[in-house]
């Protein structure tokens, strides 16, 4: 560990408005009604000027591929839906403010190109070549050297599958993410980690607009995202803590998951739901599809 750097975060005091009764996990403990209501107020005393911050935000959302999966496997709910097979996005995020280019997840590595098929849970992963990272940035005209920052979920392939492509990336990530002695994706030795703690509420831009909070359950160290922007109110963006909008509405677990702690994570989106954010589950094709894919943004 010695040879890691390590960036301690130094906005431990959240934005007041939103961002404040969303996150804590003191408020969800003692009662997501009274976390739902502090969120509404905040949003409700939220004026546009105040919550654009400095300089405009934009959102571009890409996908890295589909994968053909049973639905049983990310919602256990009955034998049909072990049969039952579904198309699924495999989605990442790029966030631009402050004149800075920030990912949230990177996507597929370069062999899902050619298609990947995993025996043991029957899923398909496929990518076009227009899909892989280097080709989507393209249509931004950007390249892999002009991201900033990377803020990633979890350590697996279809959310940090193409690490390679940046060898001196600035990477926000778990402390307990980053110490699991399992890694399904190949990590270049130099890249410059920033690893935060469980208890910590990350503050990307200083501003409370991006916000990186703990969601254990998939992982041990997964961390899901909320933004904050001026045409579509709180978006939280899930990734795999909720993989399905049915994981949270029905209490229905993956096949891989920590039961208790994924069943608080459900109760924590259901909260925000009702405080009138927009949960975006990390591989439901509705909850995307309701979105842009870029070069077209949201702001």
């Amino acid at each position: 560990m010695d040879d890691v750097t390590q960036k301690r975060v130094s906005r431990r005091t959240f934005l007041k408005g939103v961002t404040a009764g969303a996150v804590s996990m003191g408020l969800y403990t003692h009662g997501t009604l009274r976390a739902a209501a502090e969120v509404e107020a905040a949003q409700e005393t939220q004026t546009p000027e105040r919550a654009n911050g400095d300089g405009q935000m934009k959102l571009y959302f890409f996908y890295s591929g589909w994968l053909n999966v049973p639905r049983g496997y990310f919602a256990q709910e009955n034998e049909q839906a072990n049969q039952t097979f579904i198309d699924c996005p495999m989605p990442f995020v790029l966030i631009e403010h402050k004149g800075k280019h920030v990912l949230f997840d990177i996507g597929n590595p370069e062999n899902v190109i050619e298609g990947t098929y995993s025996e043991w849970n029957r899923m398909t992963m496929k990518m076009d070549i227009s899909e892989w990272m280097p080709n989507a940035l393209a249509r931004l005209n950007l390249t892999t050297e002009d991201i900033d920052l990377i803020l990633l979920s979890h350590l697996h392939p279809d959310h940090a599958g193409c690490l390679e492509l940046f060898p001196h990336a600035t990477v926000v990530l778990r402390r307990t993410e980053y110490e699991l002695p399992d890694r399904y994706v190949t990590v270049p030795e130099t890249i410059d980690w920033c690893l935060i703690e469980d208890s910590e509420n990350y503050d990307v831009f200083g501003d409370g607009r991006v916000v990186l909070f703990f969601t254990p359950g998939h992982t041990a160290g997964h961390q899901s995202m909320m933004v904050r922007t001026q045409q579509h109110g709180v978006l939280v963006f899930a990734a795999d803590a909720c993989c399905l909008k049915a994981n949270m509405d029905d209490n229905l677990l993956p096949v891989y998951c920590t039961p208790e702690a994924e069943r608080k994570n459900y109760a924590r989106f259901r909260a925000m739901e009702k405080a009138g954010m927009t949960i975006l589950p990390g591989h439901d094709p509705q909850a995307w599809a309701a979105f842009p894919v870029a070069p077209a943004y949201i702001e």
